[in-house]
C-alpha cells in the first residue's frame, strides 16, 4: 500500500491536466491510509467531477482539499462498500465485507 511519499507521487501522476490546490495533504494522506493506487485514482476522478459541479468556467479543472474530502466521504460512505472493496479502499483493521449486502 502506498505510504505518504507514494501517495503524493501517485496523486501527481494521476492529476493529468488538473490543477491541484492542496493545503491539507497530510490530513488526506492520513484518511486514506491503507488504500490502493486504484482507490487514489478513483478519489481524484471523483474530486474532479465534484469540482466541475457548479463550475461553468473554461480552462483547467481546479481540485482543492474540499473536493478531495467530499470525494473521499462519498467513497467511504457505507453505500459504496463494493466500490471500496474493488478499489482496495479497506483499511487493514477492517473486517471482510459482505459483498452480497453491498451489491443489493
Amino acid at each position: 500500500m502506498p505510504d505518504a511519499d507514494a501517495w503524493r507521487r501517485l496523486i501527481r501522476l494521476y492529476q493529468g491536466n488538473l490543477v491541484l490546490d492542496l493545503a491539507r495533504e497530510d490530513s488526506l494522506i492520513e484518511r486514506t491510509e491503507g488504500v490502493t493506487a486504484a482507490f487514489l485514482k478513483e478519489l481524484l476522478r471523483k474530486a474532479a467531477l465534484i469540482s466541475c459541479e457548479g463550475e461553468a468556467g473554461e480552462g483547467p479543472i481546479r481540485v482543492t482539499d474540499a473536493h478531495l474530502e467530499a470525494a473521499l466521504d462519498q467513497l467511504l460512505d457505507g453505500r459504496n462498500q463494493l466500490t471500496r472493496v474493488l478499489l482496495g479502499g479497506g483499511r487493514p483493521e477492517d473486517s471482510s465485507p459482505d459483498l452480497t449486502a453491498a451489491a443489493g
